[in-house]
Formats: C-alpha cells, structure tokens, sequence
C-alpha cells in the first residue's frame, strides 16, 4: 500500500490458524481503508483525465460512503472541476 498497490488486502490468515482478535480488527479496518483509498483515487484521477486531458466538462467524483477528511478531499475536486468547467464554459 505505501508503494501505491491499492490491490492487495491484508490477510486474515496467517498460515492455518485465522487471525483474531485485535489483529482481526486492525486487518478489517486496513481493509477498509485500502478499499476506500482505491476508490478515491480511482475517482479523483478519472476527473483529471476526462477535465484535465480530454476537456469533457461537468465531471464530479463520486465516492462512495467517505468522510471527514476523504469527503473534503472529494468535495475540493469536485469544486476545482466545476471551476474550470464554469471559467471555460463562461469564456466561451
């Protein structure tokens, strides 16, 4: 993950035995945060791509069930596109 694979997930088991517990717990929630990272960055770079290389307007990243943080972020790079999208449509 802190080398940009947003494609694995952290086992569960370790060898025979499953994992429980406490380390269960951290494993779920690494999980989850790897699985919502993906999602956000697969949204914020289809926005780059479609506004920034391919000059489609009006797109706004959807992500699914984020907060704090991760919702300001999504929140920021829908106001940037809309931005651009409202300064060329208004210069046109």
């Amino acid at each position: 993950m802190a080398k940009g694979d947003l494609s694995q997930e952290m086992p569960q088991q370790i060898g025979a035995p499953i994992i429980q517990g406490e380390f269960a717990q951290i494993a779920r929630e690494i999980n989850g945060m790897v699985k919502q990272l993906n999602s956000f960055s697969i949204e914020v770079t289809r926005i780059a791509r479609e506004v920034g290389t391919k000059g489609k307007l009006g797109g706004q990243a959807k992500v699914q069930g984020v907060a704090g943080t991760w919702k300001d972020l999504t929140d920021s790079v829908n106001m940037m596109a809309s931005n651009l999208t409202n300064q060329v449509q208004g210069g046109a």
